[in-house]
Parts: structure tokens; sequence; C-alpha cells
């Protein structure tokens, strides 16, 4: 029982990590003339920055078998790099399109909510 809880725990700090950025991002969003909101906004999206790398690790050992935690690191390491290469022009592009802003932010906070939906769902994939 003691190790559901610990990943149950997890679970919930990994929510709690992926809901401020995007509550961050509401802010500033919803209020960019107020200097508080854009201070607050920024606080928020900050204060997840920490646990970008260590707590998908923790996540991923306490879900996943042993022998497929490497693969599995990588794969998200592979991934969010890829992310973080292609982010900047995509963006650029969502931004002329659209001709603000605001739709770019959007984009940059559905996953972040999504993914905090999905944490909270516990999904059993078979390990080959």
């Amino acid at each position: 029982m003691a190790s559901v809880q610990e990943t149950e725990s997890y679970r919930i700090a990994e929510q709690y990590w992926t809901v401020w950025p995007g509550l961050g991002m509401g802010l500033i969003m919803g209020f960019p003339a107020l200097p508080w909101a854009l201070f607050a906004g920024c606080v928020l999206f900050g204060l997840s920055v920490g646990n970008v790398i260590t707590l998908p690790a923790i996540l991923i050992q306490r879900e996943f078998a042993a022998r497929l935690f490497g693969m599995i690191v990588g794969l998200s390491g592979a991934i969010v790099q890829f992310t973080l290469a292609m982010g900047p022009a995509l963006f650029g592009l969502l931004r002329d399109f659209s001709g603000e802003y605001g739709s770019v932010l959007v984009v940059c906070r559905a996953p972040q909510l999504v993914s905090a939906g999905l944490v909270s769902v516990r999904i059993r994939i078979a390990c080959w």
C-alpha cells in the first residue's frame, strides 16, 4: 500500500507542477496591462521550472519497469528536445498567421493542462 500512496503523491505533485504554469500564462493572457498580473504569472510559471527535469524521471521510474527506464527517459528527452528545437519556429509561424501572441500562449498552455489531466489517470501499459 505504501508504494501506491507514494506513486499517488507524485501524481498529485505532477498535477500541481503542470497546472501552475498554465495558471501563470492565463494571468498573463487575461490581464496583459496589469503589472501585478504579469509579475504573478511569471512567478507561477517560474515555480514549475525546477521540476521540468527531475519530476518526469521520478514518475517514469514509478510507472515503468526498471529495464525500460533508460529507453523511456531517452524517448522523453528526445521529444522534449525536438519540441524545444521546433517550437520557436512554429510559434513564430502561428503568430504571423494569427497576428497576435494570444494564440501562441493558448497553444503553449493547452498541453500543460491536458498533461495534468493525463497524469491523474492511471494507465497500465504492457511492458514487453
